[in-house]
């Protein structure tokens, strides 16, 4: 073959591979670089997830603090320990009770004794253990019922209650029916608090009236 001509079909073969390279290059909008479109997630069309949050503003790298419908923080559990501790002394049939919803009634106990149905309800006291419920009743400034449970406070409906608790009174009947009765109650938590409550309620012989 003569010298030109293999020159030039050298050239033409070397001319051909490079358009066929530019042809594979050229690909159809939107598809040049499908890794770049996912973002580091790997997800299409979502892009980096931390950035988005970032950019936004509510991840901080920290766990966010939950807000009430008022826009202040949330309360603390009553039926937990904390700040503000208190309790309320009353009935304590079958639940708890203000002592002015009702008369106490004077029980008449197997073994001789009498005796009316207390209850407490408190918020924030420490019953992550047991506790000492010291009550005493008084009639016209004269003290005539002691008795010292433990209790455990269970929550119920947001408030700590113990209930069923017995007050036994140191006297007769005839003494008791109609008087007016001041309850005090001392709870000795599971950290060693004292927390103090008192009521009066009237109490009620059901065989005198």
């Amino acid at each position: 073959m003569h010298p030109h001509l293999l020159a030039l079909t050298v050239s033409g073969a070397l001319l051909g591979f490079g358009c066929g390279a530019d042809d594979d290059d050229d690909q159809p909008p939107g598809t040049a670089d499908s890794s770049a479109a996912t973002g580091s997630t790997g997800t299409p069309g979502t892009g980096s997830s931390s950035a988005n949050a970032g950019e936004s503003g509510e991840e901080t790298g920290e766990h966010p603090v939950e807000a009430s419908s008022g826009g202040e923080p949330p309360q603390a559990d009553p039926c937990a320990p904390g700040d503000r501790p208190s309790i309320e002394v009353g009935h304590g049939e079958l639940e708890f009770e203000p002592f002015d919803a009702h008369p106490a009634e004077l029980v008449y106990g197997v073994q001789g004794g009498y005796h009316i149905t207390v209850g407490v309800r408190g918020v924030y006291t420490d019953n992550t253990d047991v506790s000492v419920l010291r009550m005493t009743g008084f009639i016209d400034g004269e003290e005539l019922a002691f008795s010292a449970p433990y209790v455990e406070l269970r929550c119920i409906e947001e408030r700590q209650e113990a209930t069923n608790m017995l007050l036994i009174w140191d006297t007769t009947p005839d003494v008791l029916h109609g008087k007016t009765a001041l309850v005090r109650a001392e709870l000795t938590d599971a950290a060693g608090a004292v927390h103090v409550a008192e009521g009066e309620v009237v109490i009620d012989d059901p065989t005198m009236d």
